[in-house]
């Protein structure tokens, strides 16, 4: 095991709670820990309250298990806020979507806004849901 990996581990087991610092995976949950998963077609897209979408999976994993994950409310701020490279934001976002959510065997990957297969908009910040 490196040393880079040890160090990372030990920081995740910390009690960071008690020492009032913000850890990656306490930003996600603040901030992220009560979206509303609304089936919309294939998909199911874990929204806020306002019906704006955060996050999506195929139902029926026809996708090979990737969930796209918001670019620019997500993804981005963990790689210009905490300096996570895509492995670490992959890593801590598989740990939410596991402990918050209760989704596994999901492989995070970042989402632009567009797409590719229905050409419809989702985390852009144009379309919403209707979350119950």
């Amino acid at each position: 095991m490196n040393i880079k990996k040890i160090i990372k581990e030990e920081i995740d087991n910390f009690d960071w709670v008690d020492k009032g610092v913000e850890t990656p995976l306490s930003w996600l949950i603040n901030n992220f820990g009560d979206l509303t998963p609304v089936i919309d077609d294939d998909k199911i897209i874990y929204a806020d309250d306002n019906g704006k979408p955060f996050f999506y999976y195929y139902q029926d994993n026809n996708n090979n298990g990737l969930c796209y994950i918001s670019y620019n409310k997500i993804w981005e701020v963990l790689k210009t806020r905490f300096r996570f490279n895509n492995t670490e934001v992959k890593e801590v976002t598989t740990k939410w979507l596991e402990e918050v959510y209760g989704l596994t065997g999901l492989t995070p990957c970042e989402h632009y806004g567009l797409n590719p297969i229905g050409r419809r908009k989702y985390m852009d910040g144009t379309y919403t849901v209707k979350v119950k």
